[in-house]
């Protein structure tokens, strides 16, 4: 297909509040060549056209990226154009599908009012009163996920609605059935979660390209809820004849975030190299690390380096959460320690967030050889960086301070 019957196309589009319109966006931008849709769609984007074909060009680049899994690409397109057209119904709809589907840092409950804002007011679209749910159940099941019996609290019975609804719209697709098991399976119904997942199993349309990987997705998500009911079973069985306590706790080897004191407390009282209003590093790290980090931490105060951590450093009677980011904000350079354990805090994950959207240059530091997500990849990315396993400590020190700028020393 050529441009000018590419543009007849997306001029003929429904209006994009209707679900009819992203089956049809979908459909022609996995229809086009895939050497050729990006060339396409961009020179219609960036053309003298209307802006409905542009924005319908743009929707469909969104989706040839999402199904290449061209994140790099994803996040700088929605970066690029969001000032063009953000004012779109459909413009939230496409980041938070980006958001989840690429691993990015955001902040959950974030995330879940839009999509739950997005959901409500387009009730007669099936796409975006599952994505809320979807949201739901994907956040849930992060390992870094804190209080999550408040959360079910909050938002289980409008997710499980969600879904509902969605497949009172459209009852074919084979999807809101694993969601929706999903989500039965946090409210402990297995036997309906499992027959919900066997349902989409049956119901996936074995023609679609993604065929096989669709219900991989579903067979793990079975597996899940399998493993998930039989715990259950186990807990029950333990706790008959013992105090009240869950599985979870039985087998989590969770140190509370932000807690934790180091080991040795009067090294670290050197931490008053800190001092306000003067240019400092943000150090985000997971308390998993504490040893390690503590130790990077003061062999860098040593070095008479200006930092901030959450350790002893905040005072009393101060909200927490409000503090920390007055922190992120005024840094001037931000530090996360990256490991397994910090990839899952939801605290960390935050802070990593929220420093990306201001813009802070970063300076990560990992402590381990570990495989990062695309949507962590894209946030810390940076020209600089240490891996603290690949060279002697003294040189990784050394590293650091010629990187930051002199005002950061005392």
């Amino acid at each position: 297909m050529n441009i000018r019957e590419s543009v007849e196309f997306l001029e003929s589009l429904p209006h994009e509040k209707s679900r009819e319109y992203e089956v049809s966006v979908t459909a022609f931008a996995t229809s086009l060549p895939s050497s050729q849709a990006e060339t396409i769609l961009t020179e219609i984007i960036y053309g003298d056209y209307s802006d409905k074909v542009c924005y319908n060009a743009f929707y469909c680049l969104n989706v040839v990226y999402r199904r290449t899994k061209d994140y790099y690409k994803l996040k700088e397109l929605l970066e690029s154009l969001a000032s063009r057209f953000d004012r779109h119904i459909t413009f939230d709809h496409l980041d938070a599908l980006y958001n989840l589907e690429s691993d990015a840092i955001y902040d959950y409950t974030e995330l879940l009012k839009k999509t739950h804002k997005d959901a409500e007011f387009l009730n007669d679209n099936a796409g975006f009163v599952h994505l809320f749910a979807d949201v739901f159940a994907t956040i849930y099941e992060k390992d870094g996920l804190r209080d999550k019996e408040k959360y079910i609290k909050d938002w289980c019975e409008d997710a499980l609605n969600a879904v509902n609804r969605a497949i009172e719209l459209d009852s074919s697709y084979a999807k809101y059935y694993c969601t929706k098991a999903r989500i039965l399976s946090i409210n402990g119904e297995y036997s309906q979660a499992l027959y919900n997942v066997d349902k989409a199993i049956g119901l996936e349309n074995s023609k679609r390209a993604d065929y096989s990987l669709r219900i991989s997705t579903y067979q793990y998500h079975k597996m899940m809820i399998y493993t998930q009911m039989k715990l259950h079973e186990l807990e029950k069985r333990l706790t008959a004849d013992m105090p009240k306590i869950t599985a979870e706790q039985l087998i989590a080897d969770e140190i509370p975030e932000k807690t934790e004191q180091p080991a040795n407390d009067t090294e670290f009282k050197a931490l008053k190299n800190y001092q306000d209003g003067e240019p400092f590093v943000f150090i985000s790290y997971s308390h998993k690390d504490s040893e390690k980090v503590y130790h990077i931490i003061n062999l860098l105060l040593k070095k008479g380096v200006r930092l901030w951590c959450d350790v002893d450093s905040i005072p009393t009677g101060n909200d927490y959460t409000e503090y920390i980011a007055e922190k992120i904000v005024n840094c001037k350079i931000f530090m996360p320690i990256i490991s397994s354990n910090s990839v899952k805090s939801e605290y960390v994950r935050k802070e990593i967030g929220m420093a990306s959207r201001k813009e802070k240059k970063f300076f990560p530091i990992l402590l381990e050889d570990i495989i990062l997500s695309p949507g962590m990849d894209l946030q810390i990315n940076s020209s600089q960086r240490v891996d603290w396993n690949r060279a002697p400590e003294d040189k990784n020190i050394d590293t650091i301070i010629r990187y930051l700028p002199s005002d950061m020393f005392i």
